[in-house]
């Protein structure tokens, strides 16, 4: 009956408000920044022969991409942990450094494919045959810079033309908390090294002699039984999973993840002014009457007294029951009602239970209830109870 202009500064609020809650559902961000993601993990570090025996064709469909397939299942065992890679033959190479971007490992496990290996230069293997022990203290350098012990190293080597140097490798490892395990590719009756380049397939020493190469575990076995690995013959059905179990046991440390971009949101700055304009809209268009005797019954009920309040509230179950004089009834809903409450409320009810316990001649139940009552920090309930 009043102005239509409040009615209408209200609409138009409600409006304002309603299209910054829109921007505010909208997710408006400030642009992205990095951020890098904590993991806790291990460190491993994966270790392939690639000298030119790992060529020979006693595994399908050679010893080396067989260690390469044994690898990449590894890798997917461990996805949270940081692995590396080296490449060996007769010197080591750091292939990956040690990392938990897995994508970039495995690119690098697919470069040393045998085919590609059998038409490099001399440049990639300055010496032939496998260094394997030159392989493990490339490792114990490479964990050493992490400032952390107890980590694994995973050697995939046919041991063949080993250079020794076996057991000064394994105190070594021993002395830097490094756990090795290993996997031996090749056969005990062995096979002639491909050379595609030869009219019958067949590799040739210096001397024009057909090279022969088996597989050598002793070397492999020593590595593993001294660190307290284990060795296992090529990668095996259940290979990784025991690997995986093994691995467990190891140390994990807090490792820095793969960064992502995260946005910077700023929904924020467009909710709070529509909440603030949706109340503005709602009081604008509220007659100032009604908001006064709101806000007098307000500050009324603020001002009450606690046991004042108290009473406001509706009458319980039990306290209905009570003033019917059905006691018994009165007592079961308080003995319910204790169960779910806790402090002054609970003292009430205690209270109200001894009472009704006391109606009902049962003096001990009613001095138990009134007892528990005692405990109210408020010196009023306190005194009822007393009395």
């Amino acid at each position: 009956s009043g102005s239509a202009v409040p009615r209408w500064i209200s609409f138009a609020l409600a409006l304002l408000a309603f299209a910054l809650l829109i921007t505010a559902l909208a997710a408006p961000n400030a642009g992205y920044e990095e951020e890098n993601e904590t993991i806790r993990g291990r460190n491993l570090l994966l270790a392939i022969d690639i000298s030119r025996s790992m060529l020979a064709d006693d595994e399908s469909p050679n010893r080396l991409a067989a260690a390469l397939a044994a690898s990449l299942e590894v890798l997917d065992h461990f996805p949270n942990d940081r692995i590396g890679l080296i490449a060996f033959s007769g010197s080591s190479f750091l292939q990956a450094p040690l990392t938990v971007d897995h994508g970039a490992v495995r690119e690098s496990i697919q470069q040393l494919d045998p085919v590609m290996l059998q038409q490099l230069d001399a440049d990639w293997m300055p010496r032939g045959g496998s260094d394997v022990s030159q392989a493990v203290h490339l490792a114990i350098d490479t964990f050493k810079e992490t400032g952390q012990k107890n980590n694994a190293l995973i050697i995939f080597s046919d041991g063949e033309h080993h250079e020794g140097g076996y057991e000064e490798a394994a105190e070594a490892a021993v002395e830097q908390g490094l756990t090795i395990f290993t996997a031996g590719f090749g056969s005990n009756e062995g096979s002639f090294l491909p050379d595609p380049q030869q009219a019958d397939g067949r590799f040739r020493d210096t001397k024009g002699n057909l090279v022969f190469s088996r597989l050598n575990t002793d070397g492999l076995r020593l590595l593993a039984r001294k660190t307290d690995g284990f060795y296992t013959s090529g990668s095996g059905r259940h290979f990784a999973g025991n690997l995986e179990t093994a691995v467990e046991r190891l140390e994990r440390y807090e490792l820095e993840g793969r960064k992502h971009r995260v946005a910077i949101p700023r929904f924020q700055w467009f909710l709070l002014p529509a909440i603030v304009l949706f109340i503005l809209s709602m009081l604008i268009n509220t007659p100032w009457q009604t908001l006064g005797r709101a806000a007098a019954v307000l500050l009324a009920l603020l001002c009450l007294p606690q046991d004042a309040q108290a009473r406001l509230l509706p009458p319980t179950p039990a306290e209905k029951a009570f003033e019917r004089g059905e006691f018994e009834l009165a007592l079961e809903h308080f003995d319910v009602e204790i169960d779910r409450s806790s402090g002054d409320r609970l003292a009430r009810l205690q209270l109200g239970a001894g009472a009704a316990a006391y109606r009902l001649q049962d003096f001990d139940r009613a001095a138990s209830a009134y007892s528990a009552a005692l405990l109210s920090a408020d010196p009023r309930l306190q005194s009822d109870a007393h009395y």
